[in-house]
């Protein structure tokens, strides 16, 4: 049975980061751009590699030696908190929902550090468009469901920035499905757009990675500080495309919070956030509105980055020992 739930969780997180990613890759598909189209194929190659490797390194290996515990009621009642306040500050005080969400980030890495993974998912779920959920009856429940995701995948995908995020996207996705709600949909933007996404989000990722590991802030935090930067500075900066910066800005930290046995430095980081830049702009028309859709692309690019390069090692590896192979011939 314990095997069952654990694979449940693995199962619910490798569904949505696909869901999401194959939906990108059928938009640049359909608009016939072919750089897109490569890249988001050869990333769906690595998520699916990397997917299968996790089985053997935490599913398979460690689920009989992990229980539950009292922990685990806490962390569940955090993400509904977390998400029912980030909501308040993103709707009610208007905050918007970048600001809100790196707000809810900071001062859990603050105050209680100790449940900043849960609170700062909670938050994903809180920046939900109120289009989408549209009371906090709803939020509570996406916060509930986030939270039993949260709990039965505990054991996997742990060191994947995104992950926090695609806890948090299962939740919204599956309430506004259940409430019957139609996700938000918007239009792939023009290429001067794009060129200034991907900018922003490389620059974003890089800082996050580096404010969390060369500084010592730790994920939450660091990724905490450049929403809340960028939600603050960027809209005010660019009056017309700041909004749309701010959001891959923040998109772009949660794959920063990646942890160095997944993520070893800031060029891999970078190569992430290009691949989180180019699906944030594909997935455009897709399931819109839902909190944690950001953190699901994010931790998509990083396991991508993650596949493909243990890809190339593996590959590295059996040319190596082809040239060390002794010549039959001389046996």
């Amino acid at each position: 049975m314990q095997k069952a739930i654990w694979t449940l969780g693995y199962v619910i997180l490798v569904v949505m980061c696909l869901i999401l990613y194959t939906a990108g890759l059928y938009a640049a598909f359909d608009a016939n751009h072919f750089f897109t189209s490569s890249v988001l194929t050869i990333a769906i190659v690595g998520i699916i590699y990397a997917m299968k490797k996790e089985i053997s390194l935490n599913l398979v290996s460690n689920y009989e030696t992990t229980k539950f515990d009292i922990n685990d009621f806490y962390n569940f009642l955090s993400i509904i908190i977390g998400a029912v306040i980030t909501y308040f500050l993103s709707v009610e005080l208007q905050l918007g929902a970048v600001v809100a969400a790196g707000a809810v980030g900071v001062l859990a890495a603050l105050l209680v550090p100790k449940l900043g993974a849960p609170l700062y998912t909670g938050a994903f779920v809180g920046m939900a468009s109120e289009a989408l959920l549209s009371s906090y009856i709803a939020i509570i429940v996406a916060g509930a469901i986030a939270g039993i995701v949260f709990v039965i995948s505990k054991i996997v995908f742990n060191g994947f920035g995104g992950k926090f995020g695609t806890i948090a996207f299962t939740g919204c996705v599956v309430t506004g499905l259940l409430t019957g709600q139609e996700f938000l949909s918007a239009e792939i933007p023009n290429v001067d757009m794009m060129v200034k996404i991907i900018l922003c989000s490389v620059i974003a990722g890089v800082m996050t990675y580096a404010i969390s590991h060369r500084l010592g802030h730790g994920p939450v935090m660091a990724s905490g500080i450049v929403g809340l930067i960028a939600g603050l500075v960027l809209p005010a900066a660019f009056p017309e495309s700041g909004g749309s910066l701010a959001i891959m800005a923040i998109c772009a930290s949660f794959a920063g919070m990646a942890g160095k046995h997944r993520i070893p430095n800031e060029k891999y980081l970078a190569l992430a956030a290009l691949i989180s830049a180019l699906a944030f702009i594909y997935t455009n028309p897709y399931m819109g509105g839902a909190g944690g859709k950001l953190g699901t692309i994010a931790f998509g690019s990083v396991i991508a980055v993650r596949g493909v390069s243990d890809i190339f090692a593996n590959l590295s590896k059996t040319e190596g020992k082809k040239e060390v192979s002794p010549n039959p011939s001389l046996l």
